[in-house]
């Protein structure tokens, strides 16, 4: 990995850092709903409405952005149904939607509220 990569890869790393502060921030002023990963049932419907992008097939009518985007809407319309998250701004919404795809993949146990 070259200088250039290494510099590259840590500014990325602090983005997604105060990325994720600042949604910590916004749930704890309840301006957010509490994260939670998807239970099971929830991330079969995920597949189901084939907006789940690491299990999509990419083609010229969606592309991998457009996938991505309508999984973190599904999330947050189906999981948080009782949230209205219409006035938020749209990168939080998907930094937001992002945070529970993660959570629900990855590695760490959490329990489910």
């Amino acid at each position: 990995m070259t200088d250039e990569e290494k510099k590259n890869q840590e500014k990325a790393k602090q983005i997604y850092k105060e990325q994720q502060e600042y949604i910590e921030k916004l749930i704890t002023e309840k301006k957010l709903p509490e994260l939670k990963a998807l239970t099971r049932k929830q991330r079969k419907e995920l597949d189901k409405s084939h907006n789940n992008y690491l299990k999509e097939v990419f083609t010229d009518k969606r592309s991998p952005l457009v996938v991505q985007e309508s999984c973190y809407d599904w999330i947050l319309d189906n999981v948080y149904k009782s949230f209205n998250f219409s006035d938020l701004p749209n990168n939080v919404c998907l930094v937001f939607g992002r945070m529970i795809y993660d959570l629900t993949y990855g590695d760490k146990l959490s329990e489910k509220n």
